[in-house]
């Protein structure tokens, strides 16, 4: 009887339908390797540790969009109704995450989507991710919020929210570029 191989990509979706359901800090190594039906060694083959698959993880997240026909508001407001979908998951996801904020793929993705802004064109990478933190930090806590207010009723806010949030986006660069002027001056 052949082996059975276990792909990066099996184990990640694993693991991601897991962290929905249970909490990404509640994943085991031996739990993952109970759902897919193997014993842990698979797993270590394909991540070296825990962390390295929460990483993973937190990218995956991401890696539905079609980089070429997304734009800044789309990925923010994919970010925001998931944050509200999922809110646990997504929180779990910012704070237990090292670096997913910082991983070359993400970051790279993240600056490529916003030079495609006509505001943004002209920023270098550096300034684009000052930018980025400060919507995302915004979004976060929005998401915060929302999971912790009881009346809250998330995804059925998620129209409201997106305007709102599209208005953020636009004040936060208006912002960084009016600040930029005044230094310049």
């Amino acid at each position: 009887m052949a082996k059975k191989i276990y792909s990066k990509d099996t184990i990640l979706k694993t693991a991601y339908e897991m962290a929905i359901e249970v909490g990404i800090n509640k994943i085991t190594m031996r739990k993952l390797a109970a759902r897919i039906g193997s014993s842990v060694m698979p797993i270590y083959e394909k991540f070296s540790s825990k962390e390295e698959l929460l990483d993973a993880i937190s990218v995956f997240v991401e890696s539905y969009e079609d980089i070429e026909k997304v734009s800044i508001y789309d990925r923010y407001n994919h970010l925001l109704y998931y944050g509200l979908t999922y809110p646990d998951f997504y929180l779990n996801v910012v704070a237990s995450n090292t670096s997913y904020s910082n991983s070359p793929e993400t970051l790279c993705k993240v600056c490529y989507i916003m030079k495609k802004h006509p505001r943004l064109n002209l920023y270098n990478d550096k300034e684009l991710l000052i930018i980025h933190s400060r919507i995302d930090v915004f979004l976060t806590g929005v998401i915060f919020v929302f999971r912790n207010h009881p009346q809250a009723v998330r995804v059925e806010q998620y129209p409201r929210l997106k305007v709102i949030l599209q208005q953020v986006i636009d004040g936060i660069i208006l912002g960084y570029i009016e600040s930029k002027n005044q230094k310049a001056e």
